[in-house]
């Protein structure tokens, strides 16, 4: 899943700067959750995803992914049945929120720990 969440993400916007951020919150996640059962496509995708809407519109960009992640979902119907945790991932990355799923708040540590490096 990752190959196809890359190209999205490429496809959509290809920012090299957004890229090496999706890619150190992929890798945090799958470093906090390598000991569960959690299921590793979740973080993948938002880690991918996450920040597409700053291609659009930066103070609403976490409403804006949320449209890509439609769009993704539309070409990757089989990850449906994971949506919602996706979902929290993305509406709860930033700081000012909380989680509602381990994956949100994983997703959300992983977010914080990117931004600090």
């Amino acid at each position: 899943m990752d190959e196809k969440a890359k190209e999205f993400f490429m496809k959509v916007w290809g920012n090299k700067e957004y890229a090496e951020h999706a890619k150190k919150v992929k890798e945090t996640c799958l470093e906090l959750s390598k000991d569960t059962k959690l299921n590793n496509n979740v973080f993948i995708i938002a880690s991918w995803i996450h920040d597409l809407g700053n291609s659009r519109d930066k103070e609403n960009h976490v409403f804006e992914s949320m449209d890509f992640l439609d769009l993704f979902m539309q070409v990757n119907p089989e990850m449906k049945e994971h949506y919602d945790a996706i979902s929290d991932c993305i509406l709860h990355h930033t700081d000012e929120t909380n989680p509602e799923t381990i994956y949100g708040k994983i997703f959300q540590f992983a977010e914080r720990k990117a931004r600090m490096k």
